[in-house]
């Protein structure tokens, strides 16, 4: 059973929305002198938010693989099996048309 991936998405939204907030309340930083601190949260914010994406975007990767895994392994196992049945087939085949030459 797979687990569910956070809502990174939704995480990201909620930051876009809190710096919009920011910038409304505070409004343009050189102004009011709090430039200082603004510029370099907004820009940690941007970079968590970006991050939070990675990894979401990891996460589904890896499941991505995981399953691609455990499909090629399951097909693999199926191929072989039915190679050992035509084996066997064909084997039984040329066991029964190869004539026996006892002198």
């Amino acid at each position: 059973m797979e687990k569910a991936s956070p809502p990174w998405g939704m995480y990201t939204l909620l930051g876009g929305i809190a710096i919009l907030l920011a910038i409304l309340v505070f409004g343009k930083p050189a102004e009011k002198g709090i430039h200082q601190w603004f510029t370099p949260a907004l820009v940690g914010a941007v970079a968590l938010s970006f991050l939070a994406e990675l990894r979401g975007f990891r996460t589904e990767i890896k499941a991505d693989i995981s399953r691609f895994r455990a499909e090629v392994s399951e097909n693999f196992k199926s191929f072989r099996a039915e190679a050992k049945e035509d084996l066997k087939s064909f084997r039984a085949e040329v066991n029964m048309e190869t004539p026996c030459h006892h002198g």
